[in-house]
């Protein structure tokens, strides 16, 4: 029994083009845009571009995460993970075949081998699992990293344990989304989505729950508004 609380159906994934789904989450997710360049930063610090790494992307939409790692470490292979078959297509346009394998399935209920991967990275999607699904999923990545200086890179929307800083920062999300919203329909999509279909957790316990799923490195590269990205070792 898997632990999403969504459906593509309930996301509305059949009803994006590619254009469109990857125009409205650079825009709808505050600091979208600097949150891909400090991974990209994290790569390059990390890896030299001849590194020839295994990289899963768990929730991997149409490639935007998959792109930025492909065009830093060329030669690695990489396994994309997705619950809508709408979502992989658009990253099957962007990359075909060759390096790139691609897995129709909901994330939480799939099985990883242990130890296979020098990356898993999930971006923008873990909100979509209910707390115990957060910490099996941060349990399953541990076990599905190399056992030597796996990495796990995690960006996702948040909320706070203190409730007076959780109510300021989702109003700055809200106040993003009216800012930035092209049309009356995507502030509709976008806002109904995080107030009801996303489902956050304090930046705090995610913290804890990383070490306890056996993570010894937990490195906070970017925190503001809600939008948060995490290294773990």
């Amino acid at each position: 029994m898997g632990t999403t609380n969504v459906t593509p159906e309930e996301l509305n994934y059949h009803g994006y083009t590619t254009a469109q789904y990857e125009q409205e989450i650079r825009v709808s997710i505050p600091f979208h845009a600097e949150v891909h360049g400090e991974i990209q930063e994290f790569l390059c610090e990390t890896w030299e571009p001849e590194a020839a790494l295994s990289v899963l992307d768990l929730g991997c939409g149409t490639g935007l995460t998959t792109q930025i790692i492909r065009e830093t470490l060329p030669k690695s292979v990489f396994t994309l993970v997705d619950f809508s078959n709408n979502m992989l297509d658009g990253a099957r346009q962007k990359f075909g075949g060759g390096n790139v394998r691609y897995v129709c399935q909901d994330y939480s209920k799939m099985s990883v081998s242990s130890g296979k991967y020098n990356i898993v990275a999930s971006v923008i999607g873990l909100h979509h699992q209910t707390d115990v699904g957060k910490l099996a999923m941060f349990t399953k990545i541990r076990q599905a990293l190399v056992p030597e200086n796996g990495v796990f890179i995690f960006a996702d929307l948040v909320t706070f344990r203190d409730r007076h800083r959780a109510a300021l920062e989702a109003a700055r999300h809200y106040n993003h989304l009216v800012e930035k919203a092209t049309s009356a329909r995507m502030l509709s999509e976008w806002a109904y989505h995080h107030m009801f279909l996303n489902q956050l957790a304090p930046y705090e316990d995610q913290l804890e729950w990383l070490y306890w799923a056996g993570f010894t490195s937990v490195n906070v590269r970017f925190l503001k508004y809600q939008t948060v990205l995490i290294v773990a070792q």
